[in-house]
């Protein structure tokens, strides 16, 4: 019996839950870096400059309770890092492109009768669609300089070494009736890809969206 109305009493929180869920759009820019990079050649640098990209994609919200909520997410980003300095032999500039599935946990709470602030984090799946590569190679007789430009399908290539990525993210929320507005952090906690120059990126955005 007790079994009984504890299922009655979940499937009646889901149904609650469920009925109040939304979904919407966001789009945003973003700036990433690399973090924590491990030399590949001796005497490289391990500093990076930040790259300009993007995401488009779609947000879910389940409320849990009054204030907490659930928020799974599908993103299609463009995501880029670059090194600083003059090595003799290396990469200058790597971006991926690549479809994210954040799922975070949030806390909310109301400001006034028309704006909501949210703070939320959790865990990130990403696969990496392909990415751009410009080499930037000096040769010891003259100087001369070898640049190198190639679009390249991860997933065709090396699904495991290089489509796929996870990490943490997370950040603060203003909601304003159906639109919102946010900023977050996403960092990687795989590395030895490519892209991450054997290191791990770090991804700030500031972005947009409205709930349908």
């Amino acid at each position: 019996m007790k079994k009984i109305i504890f299922m009655l009493m979940l499937a009646l929180g889901l149904q609650h839950a469920f009925a109040q869920t939304r979904v919407g759009i966001q789009l945003g820019i973003n700036e990433c870096t690399t973090l924590n990079c491990k030399p590949i050649f001796q005497g490289d640098p391990t500093h990076f400059k930040f790259i300009s990209g993007g995401y488009l994609g779609l947000a879910v919200d389940i409320p849990l309770t009054e204030k907490i909520f659930l928020q799974p997410q599908l993103d299609l980003g463009y995501e880029g890092t670059g090194r600083k300095g003059k090595e003799t032999y290396g990469t200058k500039c790597r971006t991926k492109a690549g479809i994210s599935l954040p799922i975070e946990v949030g806390y909310r709470i109301a400001l006034n009768e028309k704006y909501k602030l949210s703070l939320s984090a959790g865990p990130f799946l990403q696969c990496n669609i392909g990415g751009y590569m410009y080499f930037d190679v000096k040769e010891e007789d003259g100087g001369k300089i070898h640049e190198k430009k190639d679009w390249d399908f991860y997933v065709r290539n090396d699904f495991t070494n290089h489509g796929i990525d996870y990490g943490l993210q997370g950040g603060i929320t203003l909601h304003q009736n159906k639109f919102f507005y946010k900023a977050r952090a996403k960092y990687t906690l795989k590395d030895g890809l490519p892209m991450n120059e054997y290191g791990h990126t770090l991804t700030l955005s500031l972005g947009m969206g409205y709930f349908f």
